[in-house]
């Protein structure tokens, strides 16, 4: 994800110092659910805010309409049971010249698919199955299909190691 960052903003470095740019430092940003180890570094930013997943509902964001330049959220939208509405909010959210940057798990060799009707599916520990780890999508080839519905005009993939480390990035 942060290469997915840097490269979305031309920025030539690390994230550490992309945090520190005067650029950066306009951007507000809001991060849904913590994305690991990127989320002690957006929070150097002065206008950076989480919004933690499951306590906050991903498709009804509680924002303002073009309040962020920035959203980032990974390994969250599959959890989410409506994910059009989850990625229609973070469109909402964003300014006109904002950026969604994400991940999901993907299955590259197949199309996304809802789990409605299968066994439940959790993430996390194997003794561990609250609802907030319940999977209720699986993204599949076509997952860029679901920002382009939520009312993105541009999507791409940035890859980090295939077929695991792919991040998206979807622009207004």
């Amino acid at each position: 994800m942060a290469r997915a960052i840097l490269y979305s903003y031309g920025f030539k470095g690390f994230l550490t110092q992309f945090v520190e740019s005067e650029a950066a430092k306009r951007l507000r940003t809001l991060e849904i659910n913590e994305a690991g180890t990127l989320t002690p570094l957006l929070s150097r930013l002065p206008l950076h805010r989480v919004a933690k997943y499951p306590s906050y509902d991903m498709t009804k964001l509680a924002f303002d309409t073009a309040a962020f330049d920035l959203v980032v959220h990974s390994d969250t939208l599959e959890h989410v049971k409506y994910p059009l509405a989850g990625l229609s909010e973070c469109r909402r959210v964003l300014s006109e010249e904002g950026r969604c940057i994400f991940t999901v798990p993907i299955v590259v060799d197949r199309f996304t698919r809802s789990r409605d009707g299968l066994p439940e599916s959790h993430h996390g520990s194997p003794s561990e199955s609250a609802d907030d780890y319940l999977v209720h999508t699986e993204f599949g080839a076509d997952v860029w299909k679901y920002a382009v519905l939520s009312g993105f005009s541009f999507v791409a993939f940035h890859c980090a190691e295939f077929p695991a480390g792919l991040t998206i990035e979807a622009r207004v």
